[in-house]
């Protein structure tokens, strides 16, 4: 499973699930570290809201699994992402269109 740090909630919590059934390698760079969610906060009269966290994600040993810190990759690669792509897009693309 691929990972970075721009993934959080449940860009956190899939990956913390992946490497806890290890299912496989984690590559990447450390997820976000926000697994703590609000719902069903009511709106005031005037139509203001206010945010308050009602739930959050507990390890069995009472720790707070990922949040605050994130998903450590198993494999950490900091690439140049928009090279990557590219480079997945050319071989795609020799795939599909070479002759054999």
């Amino acid at each position: 499973m691929l990972i970075n740090g721009l993934a959080g909630s449940g860009g956190d919590m899939f990956p913390w699930l992946f490497k806890h059934h290890g299912l496989g390698p984690v590559i990447g760079t450390r997820t976000w570290g926000g697994l703590v969610g609000i719902s069903g906060n009511p709106a005031f009269i005037d139509g203001g809201t206010i945010s308050v966290p009602t739930f959050g994600f507990y390890k069995l040993d009472g720790t707070w699994g990922v949040e605050g810190h994130g998903v450590d990759p198993d494999i950490e690669v900091r690439a140049a992402w928009p090279l990557v792509a590219a480079i997945l897009r050319s071989r795609r693309r020799s795939r599909c269109c070479s002759s054999s």
